[in-house]
C-alpha cells in the first residue's frame, strides 16, 4: 500500500512535467489501485485462514482474527468503489487528478488504524484519515451544499479531535501505558483497588473519547 502511494505520486509528477492528460493519469492510476487492492484481499484471505497472528512494533500494532476481517471487508469495500470511480471521473468536466491519491492515502490510515493497539498511534492515524476525507467531502467543491458541509465537518472534526486527545492523554496519566493490552492487565489484576483511587479521570477520560467519537463519526447526537 506504501509503495502504491509513493508509485502514485511519482507518477502524477511525471505526467505533468510530460504534459500528459490529467484524467488518463488519474483513470490509470485507478486501474493499479484495482490491482493492489485485489492482491491485498488475497494476502489478508490468506493470512486470516492461516491464522496469522501477532504482535508488532513493540505491541502497537496488532494482528487478530478480527482485525484481519474488517481488513479483509475494508479491501473489498475500496475495490468495489474503485470499479465504480472511472465512470464517476469520466462524466465530469473537471480533473479529479489528485483522487486516486487522496483516496489511496485514506484506506492507508485506515487499515493501520484498524490493528491500532496503542491509544497514541491509535489518534495519530485517526487524524490523518480524517484529513484525507476533508479533502474527499470537499472534492465537488463548486456545491455550495459540499462547502457546507465541508466545512461543518472540518470544524467539528478538529473540535471532536481536542476531545479524544484530552481522553486520550487522562487514560495515559492514569495507566501509565497506552497499550490496550497493559491496560488491560492493570484493570484485570488490580481493578478494585486501582479504579477506586482513578475511577473519575478513567470515566472522564472514556466520556471525552466517546463523545469525540460520536462527533468523529456524525453519530447521533453528534450528527449536527
Amino acid at each position: 500500500m506504501f509503495c502504491l502511494i509513493i508509485f502514485s505520486l511519482v507518477y502524477m509528477i511525471a505526467g505533468l512535467h510530460f504534459q500528459q492528460n490529467r484524467k488518463n493519469i488519474a483513470l490509470e492510476l485507478i486501474s493499479m489501485g484495482r490491482h493492489t487492492f485485489f492482491m491485498m484481499t488475497i494476502v489478508y484471505t490468506f493470512l486470516l485462514s492461516q491464522k496469522a497472528f501477532g504482535f508488532f512494533s513493540d505491541g502497537q500494532i496488532v494482528l487478530s482474527a478480527y482485525s484481519l476481517f474488517l481488513k479483509l471487508l475494508l479491501s473489498l469495500t475500496t475495490l468495489t468503489i474503485l470499479e465504480f470511480l472511472p465512470s464517476y471521473i469520466y462524466y465530469k468536466n473537471r480533473h479529479f487528478f489528485e483522487l486516486p491519491l487522496i483516496f489511496s492515502l485514506a484506506s492507508f490510515f485506515m487499515l493501520f488504524l484498524i490493528s491500532a493497539n496503542h491509544l497514541f498511534t491509535g489518534i495519530l492515524l485517526l487524524m490523518g484519515f480524517s484529513i484525507n476525507l476533508y479533502i474527499l467531502i470537499l472534492f465537488e467543491a463548486l456545491n455550495p451544499l459540499v462547502r457546507e458541509a465541508g466545512i461543518k465537518y472540518f470544524y467539528l472534526s478538529a473540535f471532536s479531535s481536542g476531545l479524544i486527545i484530552m481522553g486520550v492523554f487522562l487514560l495515559m496519566f492514569v495507566f501509565k501505558t497506552g497499550t490496550f493490552a497493559s491496560i488491560n492487565f492493570i484493570l484485570t489484576t488490580s481493578s478494585a483497588q486501582f479504579v477506586g483511587r482513578s475511577e473519575i479521570f478513567i470515566v472522564f477520560g472514556l466520556t471525552l473519547m466517546l463523545i469525540g467519537l460520536l462527533f468523529k463519526l456524525s453519530a447521533f447526537p453528534g450528527h449536527l
